[in-house]
């Protein structure tokens, strides 16, 4: 029952008194301004440049309590950007699966641009070293078969690197989703991998290029065209770069 009186108490005016006086030195003159407004300011005085703090403040504090995005969704959006789903066009070449239902109506079908097969892949570097866990190898190529067949990705170039490069030609997406065989767990030397991939013929001038790695390789790496880095949890690049670079958590 005293707690319950307690909580229902007015506080008694010097206890006001003490409370005001507390957020008069501690708070500084901005939050005094807004503590202490009377309701009936006119609208013209809140737009003034310590209200405009204020609600500055209260916005930055807001942005950076956001939690970081997840590398996946990093992941998934630098391939949207290079691999945009194609707008399928209708053909009256191959018949549409409905024609069957209507045999004196005909149906187009919903195919996809021939030339855009072509060219929609892109070259995996995966670092194959001793230092690679086999947990982070699993984590990144299934996040790349996931959001490779989101976006209509049906094969790309794969090459493992430890202390030399070893090509696995065009693998289709489909076949990564289960148990592959890695080539490597030596030491660590990515740059003939991605020379490789650079001179190769076969493999499309546009297409970008993904490394996964944990950093542990060399101090400079040269890479011609477009790119990104798939790093392990503690892993980090010897070298500063300004290409994308994930971080798995």
């Amino acid at each position: 029952m005293s707690r319950a009186k307690d909580a229902k108490r007015k506080p008694k005016p010097h206890e006001e008194a003490i409370a005001a006086l507390k957020t008069h030195y501690l708070l500084g003159p901005v939050a005094r301004e807004l503590c202490f407004a009377p309701l009936s300011r006119p609208r013209e005085s809140f737009e003034s440049p310590a209200y405009c703090r204020i609600a500055g403040l209260v916005e930055a504090i807001r942005t950076l309590a956001q939690p970081p995005i997840p590398w996946q969704a990093q992941l998934a959006e630098w391939m949207r950007e290079r691999f945009p789903l194609a707008e399928r066009r209708r053909t009256y070449a191959r018949p549409s699966r409905r024609q069957s239902a209507t045999p004196d109506m005909p149906r187009p079908r919903f195919v996809a641009p021939e030339d855009d097969r072509v060219t929609r892949t892109f070259g995996v570097v995966v670092d194959t070293s001793g230092s690679m866990a086999r947990e982070h190898l699993g984590k990144a190529l299934g996040a790349i078969v996931a959001y490779a067949q989101a976006q209509e990705v049906r094969e790309l170039r794969l090459v493992y690197c430890d202390a030399q490069p070893y090509d696995e030609g065009w693998v289709a997406i489909e076949s990564l989703a289960s148990r592959v065989s890695v080539r490597g767990r030596g030491g660590t030397v990515l740059q003939p991998a991605l020379t490789l991939l650079e001179t190769r013929r076969d493999f499309p001038k546009e297409a970008p290029i993904l490394v996964i790695t944990d950093g542990l390789c060399e101090s400079e790496l040269r890479i011609e065209r477009d790119h990104a880095f798939l790093l392990t949890t503690a892993g980090r690049l010897p070298f500063v770069t300004r290409k994308p670079v994930f971080r798995m958590r």
